[in-house]
């Protein structure tokens, strides 16, 4: 939470003025947006090679278990599985970064997202309703404004990953 507090106050200052309809500041949240998903990149890559050892390692065993007793035949299975391995892990690496990399078209005016938006700010009406309930008020309106705002970038970083 402190990291994109910061985040978020050092784009405010550097993007302020630069809003769209609908946001409190289109360029915060679409560069934050940009930062969390780029930080997903490398683990989804690591994920890849992991799961390819562990299917290559089954398949190797499986080799190992049923031609032990032939030799020619196991080394040609082997050298075979690590062709396929090596062109279906080429081919999935393409695939997850192109995905990346259309992750990275920050894309908020379609239904799904106004969906989603209108759902965490129902949800954010009804807490709020509760604490109202419950007799719990801010002290000061400067700290208001600034719990408001950061509160809206939450919303919209929140409906966004929906």
């Amino acid at each position: 939470y402190a990291v994109l507090y910061n985040e978020i106050w050092t784009f405010e200052k550097q993007y302020c003025g630069q809003e769209l309809p609908g946001f409190v500041n289109y360029k915060t949240f679409e560069n934050i947006i940009r930062r969390q998903i780029k930080t997903l990149e490398e683990p989804a890559i690591e994920m890849l090679h992991k799961v390819t050892e562990i299917v290559r390692a089954a398949f190797t065993s499986v080799s190992e278990k049923n031609f032990s007793e032939f030799f020619n035949l196991h080394r040609t299975t082997k050298s075979k599985l690590e062709d396929i391995r090596l062109e279906q892990e080429k081919e999935a690496e393409t695939s997850i970064r192109l995905h990346f990399k259309m992750e990275q078209i920050i894309y908020c005016q379609d239904q799904i997202y106004r969906g989603a938006l209108q759902k965490v700010r129902e949800e954010e009406a009804e807490e709020e309703k509760k604490k109202t309930k419950h007799g719990t008020s801010s002290s000061s309106q400067s700290q208001d404004l600034q719990t408001s705002f950061m509160a809206d970038i939450f919303k919209h970083l929140n409906a966004y990953c929906q």
